[in-house]
């Protein structure tokens, strides 16, 4: 992790730590990537910039809250830390499914959050994190504690990649059983504007030439993990609600996580936050860009706008 990406998260974190929602208005440096009199958050349905307070106010009241990261970005993950906590101080106590960690170690998880004293790193070891493939787990470990000292269930949301592949590519989805599939949502398909717009973000993050089978199976295992995390999310449910931390595709409200939510509890409310670094401060753009799929656009500084701001 570049030293430029902690500096800028640590100067940006220092200004959005007040108790108080309306406090929340993020301070930039003048002349920064981004307006400070406006904030970082861009909220879709109002086609502007809106202070940091009003997105906690909605995450604070939603059943469904999703906290979308780009993984490796360690701005990200202070900050879905951050509004886990608001989240935490309302007194609510929500599940906190995460995408990380997989159903097959449900009961390990489970075990090692129960046990006191608190230790997140022993349930790193119940995720068998080191051998997990995910970012390096101190990026995850304050979400991970931050639940677990505000008394929060960990639960894990993800099929192992091993049963993804096998679901996927060999066995189908038919193993699943027609009930299960029926209840996971499944045998609903996609709106054919979202499943072309999921094809082609799957041919971008693979280059050179996919046959077709292949890129249906790549499909289907998409589909499988947006199930399957909004299927933890439905179950965990204490009647508080639950909050997901995974990846910002899968927090998608078009073909991600919030379309099965919405398919199985149309009439709970869902919030999706995406976190993204900022590429266009405009707002007219900004509406017309395919990945702002989302309700709420926490943007974060570019590399060249941390490189200015660690200079300073």
């Amino acid at each position: 992790m570049s030293s430029l990406a902690w500096v800028s998260g640590l100067l940006i974190l220092g200004a959005i730590l007040p108790t108080r929602a309306d406090d929340c208005v993020l301070a930039v440096p003048s002349g920064e990537t981004m307006p400070s009199e406006q904030g970082l958050v861009y909220a879709t349905s109002k086609q502007r910039f809106v202070a940091v307070g009003e997105l906690i106010r909605r995450l604070e009241t939603a059943d469904y809250a999703l906290l979308g990261e780009t993984h490796d970005d360690p701005l990200h993950h202070a900050l879905q830390r951050f509004a886990l906590a608001r989240i935490a101080a309302t007194g609510r106590k929500p599940a906190v499914v995460f995408e990380m960690f997989n159903r097959a170690d449900r009961e390990s998880i489970l075990r090692a959050a129960n046990a006191v004293p608190a230790d997140p790193d022993a349930v790193a070891e119940a995720a068998r994190w080191s051998e997990s493939g995910w970012p390096a787990w101190p990026l995850y470990r304050p979400i991970v504690e931050t639940a677990m000292q505000s008394g929060l269930a960990l639960v894990p949301g993800n099929f192992a990649r091993s049963r993804v592949r096998d679901l996927a590519f060999v066995s189908g989805w038919d193993s699943l059983g027609a009930e299960t599939l029926r209840k996971m949502g499944l045998l609903q398909p996609l709106p054919e504007g979202p499943r072309q717009l999921l094809l082609a973000t799957l041919v971008s993050a693979h280059p050179g030439a996919i046959p077709e089978p292949y890129l249906h199976g790549m499909l289907r295992a998409q589909r499988l993990r947006d199930a399957s995390m909004a299927d933890a999310m439905l179950s965990a449910d204490p009647g508080a609600g639950a909050v997901l931390i995974a990846g910002r595709e899968h927090a998608r409200l078009d073909y991600g996580v919030p379309f099965y939510l919405r398919l199985r509890r149309p009439q709970a409310s869902v919030v999706s936050v995406g976190f993204m670094q900022a590429r266009d401060l405009d707002p007219a753009r900004l509406a017309a860009d395919e990945d702002i799929a989302h309700d709420f656009v926490w943007l974060t500084p570019s590399e060249s706008a941390a490189r200015r701001i660690a200079h300073r």
